[in-house]
C-alpha cells in the first residue's frame, strides 16, 4: 500500500497580530505532525507542535483528505 498523503498548509492573518499558519505533515508511522507558526520579523517562528491521528479539510464541496 502506498501512502499518497501530502503536507498541507493553512495560512491566515487575524485582524490584530501577526500572520499565522498551521502545517499538517504526514508521519511515516501514521497520523500527522501539526505545527503552528507566527510571522515575526520577516520569518516564520514555530509556536507549537503536536501529533494528531487524523486530519480532514471541510469545504462547501465536501471533505478533502
Amino acid at each position: 500500500m502506498t501512502d499518497d498523503r501530502e503536507e498541507f498548509v493553512i495560512r491566515y492573518t487575524p485582524p490584530r497580530g501577526p500572520a499565522r499558519k498551521v502545517v499538517f505533515a504526514p508521519r511515516a508511522v501514521g497520523g500527522y505532525d501539526r505545527e503552528t507558526y507566527e510571522r515575526r520579523n520577516g520569518e516564520w517562528r514555530c509556536t507549537g507542535r503536536e501529533i494528531v491521528a487524523h486530519v480532514s479539510l471541510e469545504t462547501p464541496d465536501g471533505i478533502a483528505g
